[in-house]
């Protein structure tokens, strides 16, 4: 196959340029964009000129713009590529996915694909008709490529080390992720310019259909590595909840650059507040594993300049947790604490076994003992950060396609039982 030729698709959100800020061996450097002539575009392209012209490993994109009100139908008749790319507004997201796979293209889509229950059977279909064409249809799961994720998931499957995940309670979860997010943040370099849909939940979703897909997605990929999850009958959602983030007309403005909120946002407003959707959190069963997920968004920024994430898998013989101090230097860790009386340094000789196992593949990770617990200490140069994940993500799909056409199986089925479960889960808040 050729090299692959990316088409982007209305680009809201900034992660459709972080899809390009490394230039990536199979991709080529000619990409079309296909757009409202709006700020989202100009935002767009203004990021794609950043890493063209930066001094260190400048990218040579060589960009072709159709913008205006029927820039989907343009694209329908020029069919100009054969990856289309989407990351922006996510309510239209499953339709434009329809359009491109319909014209014969892959995909490669950040989250999320869908934010309603109702289109679930829409994602079924699609997929289903992926695999029939030889198409791919793939996530941009960015955070499976976070190193403290990636070692996590190495020493739960250590049986000496970890003794096998237990069952839980729905008060004392086996597993239970929190991740913050911030609405103030910088991408790229530069201050983030959020645009007004991205606040309203009919179109950007409640954060456990956003941002929440991640979390859902690092559960089976750390419990059973390519393993298919049956959404059927794998899954039990239990109670979700959800309460609001109060954001003044102030910081609205300074997020967005708008005056004033818009009337599509009034029904959520008290005075000068906006009772932004900003937060969820859920519990379910995975195969009877019992877990709970909180995703929360707050103004910021962040004192650690980035977003962040906490874990913790609770197994027979140790739990793993992943935690981030309240410095501002302070990184994400991996700490390895014993559940059994006396078993600190039997504990501590098994995680420098699997450490010294682990030097191919993690270079330079080692352990620390902090008398209560152990710490898996981890090179800065493992630690490449949120960006450069969207370049390990784009190597894989190119794999994909040029080598097999085929999106391994249980890739298909997890990418249902997560979308099963955020919409559904979301769906019964209130209820």
């Amino acid at each position: 196959m050729n090299r692959l030729h990316l088409v982007t698709l209305a680009p809201g959100h900034f992660h459709a340029a972080l899809i390009q800020k490394e230039a990536i061996a199979g991709i080529d450097p000619r990409v079309s964009i296909y757009a409202p002539f709006d700020s989202d575009l100009l935002a767009h392209l203004q990021r794609l000129h950043s890493f063209n012209t930066r001094s260190q490993s400048p990218t040579a994109w060589e960009i072709e713009v159709h913008a205006g009100p029927n820039f989907r139908e343009q694209f329908l008749r020029d069919r100009p590529g054969n990856v289309v790319v989407l990351a922006g507004r996510n309510r239209p997201k499953i339709g434009w996915m329809e359009d491109a796979l319909a014209a014969g293209m892959h995909l490669l889509v950040d989250k999320p694909w869908i934010i309603d229950a109702a289109d679930f059977p829409r994602l079924k279909a699609l997929l289903a008709r992926a695999t029939a064409e030889g198409r791919i249809v793939a996530d941009v799961m960015t955070e499976r490529h976070e190193v403290t994720n990636a070692l996590l998931a190495e020493l739960v499957h250590d049986s000496e080390l970890f003794g096998g995940i237990t069952s839980g309670s729905p008060t004392s979860p086996a597993v239970l992720y929190e991740s913050v997010h911030y609405l103030r943040k910088h991408v790229a370099g530069s201050p983030l310019r959020r645009p007004v849909w991205f606040f309203d939940v009919q179109q950007q979703g409640q954060p456990l259909t956003d941002v929440g897909t991640h979390l859902v997605d690092l559960v089976p990929w750390t419990l059973f590595p390519e393993q298919p999850i049956d959404w059927a009958n794998d899954l039990v959602v239990g109670e979700a909840k959800a309460w609001p983030t109060p954001i003044s007309r102030a910081d609205f403005s300074a997020m967005t650059g708008a005056d004033d909120f818009p009337e599509s946002l009034r029904p959520s407003c008290v005075g000068d507040t906006l009772a932004f959707a900003g937060n969820n959190e859920v519990a379910y069963t995975l195969r009877g594993v019992q877990v709970r997920l909180r995703i929360r968004w707050e103004i910021g920024p962040s004192i650690h300049g980035s977003d962040e994430h906490h874990a913790r898998y609770v197994g027979q013989r140790a739990m793993l947790t992943i935690e981030q101090g309240a410095e501002a230097e302070a990184m994400p860790e991996v700490f390895v604490t014993s559940r059994r009386v006396g078993d600190h340094q039997r504990l501590g000789k098994l995680l420098q076994q699997r450490i010294a196992a682990l030097q191919a593949k993690f270079p330079g990770v080692g352990g620390r003992d902090l008398v209560s617990r152990w710490q898996v200490t981890i090179p800065s140069a493992l630690r490449i950060g949120h960006e450069a994940h969207f370049a390990k993500v784009v190597q894989q799909v190119v794999g994909w396609i040029t080598q097999t056409s085929t999106l391994p199986a249980w890739e298909q089925a997890n990418l249902l039982a997560k979308y099963y479960l955020t919409t559904s889960a979301v769906a019964s808040i209130g209820s």
